[in-house]
């Protein structure tokens, strides 16, 4: 699938709210592994506050593999990007939105985000939790084909499933919806 730049610079509303061209298609044939981390039996409050400020971090570093080792080999994300009145419905693997991401990071020269309105629900069971919040970015990129940079403001409405796998607690499915601006 070939996505316009427009929604390639919308890789962030993921974020944790965020192509497979020819490049793409490389990466993630090489996707990394999910890092294993500390194992547990339950999932905390705490520790999705944790994951979801070093995924933010990572995000502002542009570091694909600090987001990624949160992400579960089977994980599935469910994007819509609204930008000049249109609809983008994107629904992307694992190794998909890791090459999404590194495009994305690829061609952005700024990024800033600020999460709020977030909200954890931790199951009775404390195996599986889901988090809503709304995430607020500004970007400036550099498209490939392009001299000029583009400002880039979205705002994403964001739904994360986490699941216990394998003793980790990690993101099991995300469904976003963001709605971009740009300064043209």
């Amino acid at each position: 699938m070939k996505l316009s730049w427009c929604s390639r610079a919308g890789w962030a509303g993921i974020a944790l709210g965020l192509v497979a061209g020819s490049p793409a298609l490389a990466i993630a044939q090489k996707a990394s592994p999910v890092i294993i981390s500390q194992r547990t039996t339950a999932i905390t409050t705490g520790q999705i506050n944790t994951i979801i400020k070093q995924m933010l971090a990572a995000s502002e570093q542009r570091r694909t593999a600090g987001i990624m080792k949160y992400i579960a080999p089977q994980a599935v994300f469910d994007m819509t990007i609204q930008f000049a009145g249109n609809n983008q419905q994107l629904q992307l693997s694992r190794q998909e939105y890791e090459a999404y991401l590194t495009e994305g990071f690829a061609i952005t020269r700024a990024y800033r985000s600020q999460v709020s309105q977030l909200k954890i629900q931790v199951a009775a069971n404390k195996k599986s939790a889901i988090v809503t919040y709304v995430l607020n970015e500004a970007t400036t990129i550099k498209p490939q084909y392009s001299s000029q940079t583009l400002n880039l403001t979205a705002t994403s409405n964001a739904r994360l499933q986490f699941e216990l796998v394998n003793g980790q607690v990690l993101i099991t499915s995300s469904k976003t919806v963001t709605r971009m601006n740009a300064d043209l």
